[in-house]
């Protein structure tokens, strides 16, 4: 038998001592004296491989590096006491211009008021604030100015059968403005209009007033510490 690297060669012999005809080269796999090293890749996907499966309803893991975004408590106040001053600037300036467009429709229709003739279609209940009662009636109807027809609501919560004839007035320049004689009476222009806008003004005023002494505060801190 001889060795020669990977394969090996066998001669079989005789009782005798002589070779026989029979021989043959058996085939044998590399062998070597030191472990072979592997890569991280295929270490990487042998681990892989031998890992346990993941269930699906397992939850995700946070990435590495990834953090939460941190809140800014100041920049956060800052946005909030913007938008409540924004909100009562707002809300002043409507009521002031809803005040100034009431009194001018009142003084509208007493200096410049023309009597029309309401005729009725139809009144609706309205209920109170329980949902059980009727507070009043919404009637609704025509009338006529230098021969043109209006459609309007009449105000008031009398309740008047369809097709009542009511006195009402109006105005020419504003025929879309309408009353009864009793409420045009009743009504008188008044500064009470303003008191709400005027509190919510003032309301941000101070808001306003405040945050700029804390800003001067704050501004005077950090020059001391410098």
């Amino acid at each position: 038998m001889e060795n020669s690297g990977p394969f090996r060669h066998v001669t079989s012999t005789d009782p005798d001592g002589r070779p026989s005809e029979r021989s043959g080269v058996v085939s044998r796999g590399p062998q070597y004296d030191l472990p072979i090293a592997t890569t991280s890749d295929e270490h990487d996907m042998t681990t892989q491989d031998d890992a346990a499966p993941v269930p699906p309803d397992a939850p995700v893991s946070t990435l590495r590096g990834a953090s939460r975004p941190s809140v800014d408590g100041r920049k956060a106040a800052q946005i909030v006491v913007g938008l409540i001053m924004a909100t009562l600037a707002v809300l002043g300036i409507v009521f002031i211009v809803v005040g100034i467009n009431k009194n001018s429709q009142i003084n509208e229709l007493k200096s410049k008021g023309v009597g029309v003739t309401f005729v009725v279609s139809k009144c609706v209940g309205q209920l109170g604030g329980s949902g059980s009662n009727v507070a009043g009636y919404a009637c609704q109807g025509s009338y006529q100015i230098d021969g043109r027809r209006y459609s309007e609501n009449l105000p008031g919560s009398t309740y008047y059968a369809p097709g009542a004839r009511v006195p009402a007035v109006s105005v020419r320049s504003d025929p879309n403005l309408l009353s009864t004689p009793a409420i045009v009476r009743s009504d008188r222009a008044s500064a009470n209009v303003f008191v709400l806008p005027a509190v919510l003004l003032v309301a941000c005023a101070l808001i306003l007033v405040v945050v700029l002494l804390r800003r001067r505060r704050q501004h005077r801190a950090a020059a001391e510490v410098r």
